[in-house]
């Protein structure tokens, strides 16, 4: 397994360029981006140039459109601002398509366990993943705090891939352990930690708060996945998602900890693996 880190457009603490530089220097060779963004050709040349792999494109989670503002949630509703929804995210499929990114990880469009969605939900659903089929691009849905629609998602679509996101897993849902059973679609990860609080998704350096990093490795190990450690973490000010390492810290040694710490869970899975294998 490879260690990998998100890269952020618009970081004011730490330019792209700064955070791309870093990447190089310290050797993580994968990273992932938004699906879109003002800069999105400029920064995409830059991580190209530079040697690096961008794993995945992260889905767009909201927009604007004929002054019509919109988010995932509207995803899930008959309207206009669905449709709009839809329609970003058809461009973010053809985004990934122009740089031959493979996978696209996308939100779910929220609501209560008891909820269910009605049909329009699925009608979207269905021509997302016709158009992501294609264009060649796989759609990674992640879990954020609804397990019980996220595993409908894969009832209805037995194509459909998963990103885990083992952060809001822990401070969303923990009691669902997500990849005891879409451990066989795991195609992607989001690794940070968090205080374990509800709906506090902190995006912290692995180890640096309370989740339990041998129970992810475990649950690595288990799926069978041996893709990229991704590592979605922010680097800002205190009070802020991140935990604060900008006021203690340079992106430098903030990168090179949270390397570390990503090394460190892969050295875990490789032991798990071979637990496993011997059991």
């Amino acid at each position: 397994m490879e260690v990998g880190i998100m890269l952020t457009i618009g970081n004011e603490i730490a330019s792209f360029d700064e955070q791309l530089a870093t990447l190089v220097e310290i050797g993580v060779k994968r990273t992932f981006i938004t699906a879109r963004h003002p800069r999105h050709a400029e920064v995409m040349q830059k991580i190209l140039d530079a040697g690096l792999i961008c794993d995945n494109y992260h889905a767009s989670v909201r927009g604007e459109k004929n002054g019509v503002v919109f988010e995932m949630k509207h995803f899930r509703f008959d309207g206009i601002e669905g449709d709009y929804m839809l329609e970003l995210l058809l461009e973010n499929i053809d985004n990934c398509a122009k740089y031959g990114i493979p996978v696209l990880v996308v939100h779910g469009a929220g609501g209560k366990p008891e909820e269910e969605w009605p049909d329009v939900y699925y009608q979207r659903t269905r021509k997302l993943l016709d158009h992501a089929k294609k264009k060649g691009v796989t759609i990674a849905f992640e879990n954020l705090g609804n397990a019980q629609n996220l595993f409908q998602i894969f009832e209805k679509f037995p194509e459909a891939s998963f990103c885990w996101d083992c952060g809001h897993q822990n401070c969303n849902s923990p009691e669902t352990r997500y990849m005891q059973t879409l451990g066989n679609k795991v195609v992607a990860l989001h690794i940070h930690d968090n205080s374990c609080e509800y709906r506090k998704d902190l995006h912290m350096i692995p180890y640096d708060s309370k989740i339990d990093f041998d129970e992810v490795a475990y649950d690595i190990a288990k799926s069978g996945y041996d893709g990229t450690m991704m590592l979605e973490i922010m680097y800002g000010r205190e009070g802020s998602v991140g935990g604060g390492y900008a006021d203690r810290m340079s992106y430098k040694e903030y990168a090179t900890r949270a390397r570390d710490a990503a090394n460190r869970i892969i050295e875990r899975v490789e032991f798990f693996k071979k637990e496993l294998e011997n059991k």
